[in-house]
């Protein structure tokens, strides 16, 4: 029974270790990252739904990045997900990510929907005015 939980401590570990180091996301101190039982639940539910370790951190990194765009937050999605791509790439080559989750997980950021606020205006910058070209983001991000 200690050997399960065992398990289970270093498979939560291992996906904070990969979404702190490989997707570069703070799961600590970050505004926009889910509490701390939000996101142990989601380790629940990938742990439950026997996920590896990459998937799991995939699973994770793709919800993070599908709320960021959904609340408009594109400067900080952006980089996240270029990682989220390039890891998951990465994965699915070396057999750690099967292929139709890596679909699914992408799908669902490209499903991910602005909400609609009152007053059309953002209440923040989501770009710094010149530094960046959108027509050389991904199509989900432009608006």
């Amino acid at each position: 029974m200690f050997g399960l939980f065992k398990n289970r401590k270093k498979y939560n570990g291992t996906v904070d270790t990969k979404l702190n180091n490989e997707y570069q996301i703070q799961t600590r101190e970050n505004e926009f990252f889910p509490g701390m039982l939000a996101y142990l639940k989601l380790i629940d539910g990938a742990w439950d739904s026997n996920m590896t370790e990459d998937e799991a951190a995939m699973y994770i990194a793709s919800l993070y990045v599908a709320g960021l765009k959904k609340h408009g937050f594109h400067a900080v999605a952006i980089p996240v997900l270029e990682r989220l791509m390039s890891a998951g790439q990465f994965g699915v080559t070396h057999g750690t990510i099967r292929v139709e989750l890596a679909h699914r997980f992408l799908s669902a950021i490209d499903d991910a929907q602005p909400a609609r606020a009152a007053d059309p205006e953002p209440a923040v910058a989501t770009v710094p005015v010149g530094t960046e070209d959108w027509r050389d983001r991904p199509a989900i991000f432009r608006k």
